[in-house]
C-alpha cells in the first residue's frame, strides 16, 4: 500500500492502519533515535509521543509523500529538544547544538556473516564515527535510513548541493583510510552502489563543482 492510500486511512482514524505505521517504522524511529542518544528509555518515551501527538492531530496534519521521512523528522526535532531540555537541567553551561545531533555508528548496523565480518564491522564503525557531525549524520540518513538527498536536506536544514558534498567527503575520508571495501563486503545499505563509486572515482569533477 503506498503512503498517500495508507496516511488517508490513518487520518479518517483507520487504528488498524495507524497499528501497520507503528509497526513498519518503529524499528527505523528507534535505530534512528539510539544514533542521536543512547539513552534507550528516552528514546522509546519519545517516540511513543511521537505517535500520540500523530494520531491526536491526525486529522490536521498533511503528509503527502514519505510517512517514514515525516517520523524521522519529527523524532530528530522532538530527541533534540528533550535532551536540550535535560542539558539545561544538568548544567548551566556548554550549550548544546539543536540542528546537530552527534549520530553515532555501532557495529550492529552492519550484516554480520562470520568472525571476519565482526573484525571487519569494528573497523567501518570506528571509521564511520570519526568522521564530523555533519557528515556522519548525512551518510547515515541516506545510506542507513534511505531517505533521498532532498529529504536530508531538508532535515538537516541544508541544500541538497550541501548535502551531497558532505556525503562525497564522507567517501572520500572512508576510502583514504581504506574501509569503503569493506563497508560494501559488509552489505551496509545502498540504494546503488554505483553511485558510490561514482562519488568516490570522479572527485576531479565533484571538486570543480563544489568550489
Amino acid at each position: 500500500m503506498k503512503d498517500q492510500e495508507l496516511w488517508r486511512l490513518v487520518s479518517q482514524g483507520d487504528g488498524a492502519a495507524f497499528s501497520f505505521v507503528y509497526h513498519r517504522y518503529f524499528n527505523d524511529l528507534y535505530l534512528y533515535g539510539l544514533r542521536i542518544s543512547e539513552r534507550e528509555e528516552l528514546v522509546k518515551d519519545v517516540i511513543q509521543e511521537l505517535f500520540i501527538d500523530v494520531w491526536s492531530k491526525r486529522e490536521r496534519l498533511l503528509i503527502t509523500s514519505s510517512i517514514k521521512y515525516y517520523l524521522l523528522k519529527a523524532l530528530r526535532r522532538k530527541t533534540v529538544e528533550k535532551l536540550t531540555e535535560l542539558q539545561k537541567k544538568q548544567s548551566k553551561t556548554g550549550a548544546f547544538i539543536a540542528n546537530q545531533p552527534l549520530i553515532s555508528f555501532s557495529q550492529e548496523d552492519f550484516v554480520i556473516r562470520n568472525e571476519e565480518d565482526l573484525q571487519r564491522r569494528q573497523i567501518v564503525a570506528q571509521v564511520l564515527n570519526s568522521l564530523p557531525k555533519r557528515q556522519r549524520e548525512a551518510v547515515y540518513l541516506r545510506y542507513f535510513r534511505e531517505l533521498s538527498y532532498q529529504e536530508v536536506a531538508t532535515m538537516m536544514g541544508l541544500t541538497e548541493k550541501a548535502v551531497v558534498n558532505h556525503v562525497y567527503k564522507a567517501f572520500r575520508k572512508i576510502r583514504k583510510k581504506g574501509a569503503l571495501e569493506k563497508i560494501i563486503d559488509l552489505g551496509m545499505v545502498i540504494t546503488t552502489l554505483a553511485s558510490v563509486f561514482y562519488l568516490v572515482h570522479q572527485a576531479k569533477a565533484f571538486s570543480q563543482l563544489f568550489l
